[in-house]
């Protein structure tokens, strides 16, 4: 089941989805959608990979294309919103920090690489680390 207002991406393109906080001091998350941004820095946290869901046995499809793509939209979801779950606990551990859920689709133009979902921790900018006289990112 899906909470409201969840949605799920066009599995053609990429998305992203960010979540912070509502105010400085509050730890009410709250998630909008993220557009990649040159100047933001990211760090990989998890890769959530598409695939392998549980499925039903007693499904009936008439062919293999209509069980493969059933199965194929129900491991996507399983694994964009297994992604959104695993990112608001981080969150939590973390509420001063900003989170990136990202879905890849495959690359048609390179069988190397998977369609996936990534969670990357926004890193704040050099002169916000600069003014805090701290050379990490923490």
């Amino acid at each position: 089941m899906k909470p409201k207002g969840f949605n799920y991406p066009d599995w053609n393109n990429p998305a992203g989805r960010i979540i912070t906080r509502a105010d400085k001091v509050g730890r009410k998350p709250v998630w909008k959608e993220y557009q990649p941004d040159d100047a933001d820095g990211i760090a990989l946290c998890v890769t959530v990979e598409v695939g392998g869901s549980v499925y039903t046995p007693f499904e009936q499809f008439s062919s293999k294309e209509e069980r493969y793509a059933a199965w194929k939209e129900q491991d996507r979801q399983a694994a964009w919103r297994n992604a959104h779950v695993f990112t608001e606990h981080l969150w939590r551990n973390a509420p001063h920090r900003d989170y990136i859920v990202m879905y890849r689709p495959q690359d048609p133009d390179n069988p190397y690489t998977r369609e996936a979902v990534y969670i990357y921790r926004r890193l704040p900018p050099l002169a916000e680390l600069k003014e805090k006289g701290s050379g990490t990112c923490g």
